[in-house]
């Protein structure tokens, strides 16, 4: 009768254990998919609400931020997809004759290699739909302009991740430290 009462006892701890165990892991998975949902959602952000993210991540002295913080963003082939850059003015003394600037380039090599003959960094470029670059942008010292870099990828583009650099200017100097942004380009 002993045995018994032990087998019991063991089976309701392991179901019980069992049910914590699923219970932690469905709240972990969806703390995941509500972290990196929050990052995809530039696109969706109105510029004050990016200008927010942007300053919360960065604190104070960022001359040059991207968003998300993560430095990685996924676009859906035939879809809209974006990621956010920031540019504060910390010069001191600034007047309104100072022209800010930015410029995204691909700053992979390996571009052709990763994503296929034919899909050249040109090509990658192109799939920038807004955003590509602007120039002659007063900021105010102390103040933030804040902007969208959008993809409009076709649907059968390569499926591949590729590393964007982000570089702003100021008078035709660079301004802070250049920012890298990597996008996968993937099916829905």
């Amino acid at each position: 009768m002993r045995s018994k009462k032990a087998a019991m006892e063991l089976s309701i701890s392991t179901i019980v254990v069992i049910v914590l165990a699923m219970s932690m892991l469905i709240f972990g998975l969806i703390l995941i998919k509500n972290i990196f949902a929050a990052g995809q959602n530039a696109i969706k952000m109105t510029d004050d609400q990016l200008s927010n993210e942007l300053s919360k991540m960065y604190g104070a002295e960022l001359k040059l931020g991207v968003y998300p913080n993560s430095k990685q963003i996924e676009v859906v082939l035939g879809k809209q997809g974006a990621f956010g850059v920031g540019i504060k003015n910390l010069r001191s003394g600034s007047t309104a004759n100072t022209k800010f600037s930015y410029e995204v380039e691909v700053s992979d090599s390996r571009v052709e290699e990763k994503c296929g003959s034919g899909y050249s960094a040109e090509y990658m470029m192109a799939l920038i739909s807004v955003g590509e670059s602007e120039t002659d942008i007063s900021i105010a010292t102390g103040e933030t302009y804040v902007t969208r870099v959008m993809f409009e990828p076709p649907t059968g583009g390569p499926l591949c991740t590729v590393r964007f650099r982000v570089t702003a200017k100021v008078n035709n100097e660079v301004y802070g430290s250049p920012q890298n942004m990597d996008v996968t380009f993937r099916s829905s």
